[in-house]
């Protein structure tokens, strides 16, 4: 959750700063339950999308698909960010893939130093 609340944050400044209020006022503060039910949706998607492809199809073609839809969707969601705030959209769609691989490295970090093993 991390890397969500980075660019989450770091969107919300940039369209901030690229239309401050008429009288350079702070635009108020987000309602956090509001916030809270977003990010548990959003949080509840994006767990999805990795996961449909095992409903659907055997494990091995369900792993490289999986891996593409993760990628597709992050670059996706990073260019949509850039269109929204201006700075770019192959700019911030990269930067959402490199922030959720390395997320998905940590995770895989943690799973080894555990001596995780797959089921």
């Amino acid at each position: 959750m991390g890397g969500v609340l980075y660019t989450a944050t770091r969107a919300e400044r940039d369209l901030a700063e690229r239309a401050p209020d008429a009288e350079g006022r702070k635009s108020p503060m987000k309602d956090p339950l509001a916030a809270a039910i977003v990010t548990f949706l959003a949080a509840l998607v994006a767990a999805a999308v990795p996961l449909a492809p095992f409903i659907v199809l055997p494990v091995g073609w369900a792993i490289p698909v999986a891996g593409v839809l993760s990628v597709a969707a992050l670059f996706a969601l990073g260019a949509w960010t850039g269109g929204i705030t201006g700075r770019g959209r192959w700019r911030d769609g990269i930067r959402f893939v490199v922030i959720g691989g390395l997320a998905a490295l940590a995770a895989a970090l943690v799973g080894a130093a555990l001596k995780a093993s797959p089921a």
